[in-house]
């Protein structure tokens, strides 16, 4: 039978439906469906388009996945995620958690018998005792040393406005041994100004002191009035008396005879006198200066 009207079924099933099976497509009407033959699939117009209605949906009884009776899936996963690995709060163990929220019960934690309060017992001798040696920089106050100090490094440097020594020598060039070879003085630091100083000469074996020129000249000695000079002469020569000075008066005798002896001299310099011999004498002369003034 044939019907060219739409049918209403007022609610009613329709038993043993079926959909047009063909393999040409049927003319293009919203709503119209057909199951094409070519791909077994059931096919509705839109109104624009024939679409296919999805052949994947789940049914009782279907498996969940493409495996093979649900096998081989996964099931469990540990977390390595790097970036959680590396912040700190990766370390958290769950016994710290416990810890943590039974430290948080305490409430007051002075009551849960922590310590809340110190005093220092420790004095320097039981640190000492401990070690006494440190390589770590040190700042103290007042300092007293009952013993001797000793320092060994190269420099040492006193930042004090005065320096009151007890000891009325104080011994330069300590480490020296042998024979001398090194000099030896002070130096006065004057700023923007040249330094002045004084020194042992220990090549020439006088003191030196420094002038307005910087340079380093002999420390002249000054005799006393009185003072003499002995020095033996065997001819013709100068005597060194260094007395700066020409008033001195000239004695000499014959070191054998022990007669006095008379010749010839001349105040050449402040510092010496040249004695002439008309003929050498036989035995060697004691000559003795004086200085008068």
């Amino acid at each position: 039978m044939l019907i060219y009207h739409n049918v209403d079924f007022h609610g009613y099933q329709a038993q043993n439906f079926k959909i047009d099976v063909t393999g040409v497509v049927p003319a293009a009407e919203k709503g119209r469906m057909y199951l094409d033959e070519a791909d077994n699939i059931l096919k509705w117009h839109d109104g624009a388009i024939w679409r296919s209605l999805p052949t994947d949906y789940l049914s009782i009884g279907d498996n969940i996945s493409q495996l093979v009776n649900d096998a081989g899936y996964l099931k469990t996963f540990d977390e390595t995620d790097p970036i959680f690995s590396a912040h700190v709060a990766s370390n958290i163990l769950s016994s710290d958690i416990i810890n943590w929220n039974t430290a948080f019960g305490w409430g007051d934690h002075s009551l849960a018998g922590y310590l809340i309060g110190y005093t220092e017992v420790d004095t320097l001798d039981s640190v000492t005792s401990r070690s006494a040696v440190t390589n770590n920089n040190l700042t103290v106050g007042s300092l007293t040393i009952s013993g001797n100090l000793v320092v060994s490094g190269t420099t040492t440097t006193l930042n004090t406005e005065e320096i009151l020594l007890a000891d009325n020598i104080i011994t330069l060039n300590s480490n020296a041994t042998g024979s001398a070879t090194e000099n030896a003085g002070l130096i006065i630091e004057r700023g923007s100004d040249p330094n002045r100083g004084f020194r042992w000469n220990e090549s020439l074996n006088v003191w030196e002191i420094q002038r307005n020129d910087n340079l380093y000249y002999e420390i002249a000695i000054a005799a006393e009035a009185g003072e003499v000079f002995a020095s033996t002469i065997s001819g013709t020569g100068t005597v060194t008396h260094n007395f700066g000075t020409r008033d001195i008066s000239v004695q000499m005798y014959d070191t054998v005879t022990n007669e006095a002896y008379f010749a010839d001299w001349a105040s050449t310099t402040t510092s010496l006198i040249t004695v002439s011999f008309y003929v050498i004498p036989t035995n060697p002369i004691r000559v003795l200066i004086t200085k008068q003034a």
